[in-house]
């Protein structure tokens, strides 16, 4: 195998890999979406308290990401 032949083949495994990966944080991220107000209506939670929760939220991964 010379290395112009390792360079054009492709890289399938890891292409569908990294695919699968952002469908299923996709698919995650469409059902929280969803549930959202069914959340809101369990915890009995305003709006603004709700809009803080979920900016905590992010800020809390931010923050977990940042310590990696």
């Amino acid at each position: 195998m010379t290395a112009q032949s390792a360079l054009a083949a492709p890289p399938r495994p890891a292409r569908l890999a990294v695919a699968a990966i952002f469908m299923l944080n996709g698919m995650a991220l469409a059902n929280w979406v969803a549930r959202i107000p069914d959340v809101k209506q369990q915890l009995a939670l305003g709006d603004q308290l709700l809009g803080v929760v979920l900016l905590f939220a992010a800020i809390g991964a931010l923050v977990a990401q940042r310590k990696l």
